[in-house]
């Protein structure tokens, strides 16, 4: 495989991951969301704080 071939590959997969990333993020916000909806937690007169981990993806 040549250099730029192993370049590529590495940067396909960099792009993977990053968009598994966002995947997982995106939806995390998603269930936040629905909880917040459904514990009717969000009024208008109230701000709250939230806190979200982001867990760095296991090597397969």
């Amino acid at each position: 495989m040549s250099y730029t071939d192993q370049l590529l590959k590495s940067m396909c997969d960099k792009m993977d991951t990053l968009i598994d990333n966002q995947r997982q993020i995106e939806h995390s916000l998603s269930v936040l969301e629905q909880t917040i909806r459904q514990t009717n937690i969000a009024t208008p007169e109230q701000h709250h704080k939230v806190k979200v981990n982001i867990r760095k993806p296991r090597q397969e």
